[in-house]
């Protein structure tokens, strides 16, 4: 009896054990993308970047078709490598940590693989969204800066200073913008 009480035990334990684990990193490789037909790397980089800076990653193109993106947070960090077609989308471990990478397993916290699932889902959705002509485009447009003000009497303005009579382009609302050049979210997203 004592002996069946000590095995029941000793499963009981490696079960508790094994569900304590981390799970395995989730590596996205080939994932189609669900971008409309005819889309350039360009709008497929613009729709990455939106994205990965709305859920507070910082971005960096390496070159075409790759990005380096990093995500801090409380004390933890982790970097992905993104890699990217007109139809494929990989999402790639590339270092973390506070995240307890275990190379030898090749697991991680799960807060990892929650933030990759949500930057992919945000990608697809951004990138869906290149076919709309809703006109709402994916990266608001923020109006141009004021004109400066005029210079004192007396002084010649900048040659290199817009003045109030320069025309400004602005783009219409269906033109992404590239997310570089779009301001932060306001209020950061909670994973």
């Amino acid at each position: 009896m004592l002996k069946k009480g000590l095995i029941a035990a000793a499963l009981s334990v490696a079960l508790v054990l094994t569900a304590c684990q981390n799970p395995p990193v989730n590596n996205i490789v080939d994932m189609p993308l669900d971008a409309p037909p005819g889309v350039t790397l360009d709008q497929v980089r613009q729709a990455i970047m939106f994205a990965g800076n709305k859920r507070g990653w910082q971005m960096r193109q390496e070159v075409p078709g790759k990005i380096i993106a990093t995500h801090q947070r409380s004390g933890h960090m982790a970097v992905v490598d993104i890699l990217y077609t007109t139809t494929t989308l990989s999402i790639l471990y590339y270092e973390s940590a506070s995240l307890q990478f275990d190379a030898k397993n090749n697991t991680v916290h799960p807060t990892y693989n929650r933030w990759v699932d949500f930057l992919a889902q945000d990608i697809q959705a951004n990138a869906a969204a290149l076919a709309s002509d809703s006109g709402t485009g994916m990266v608001p447009v923020t109006p141009p800066a004021p004109a400066p003000a005029p210079a004192p009497a007396g002084v010649a303005p900048d040659a290199t200073e817009a003045q109030p009579s320069d025309p400004v382009a602005v783009p219409d609302a269906s033109t992404p913008v590239p997310a570089t050049e779009s301001p932060p979210s306001a209020a950061p997203t909670q994973l």
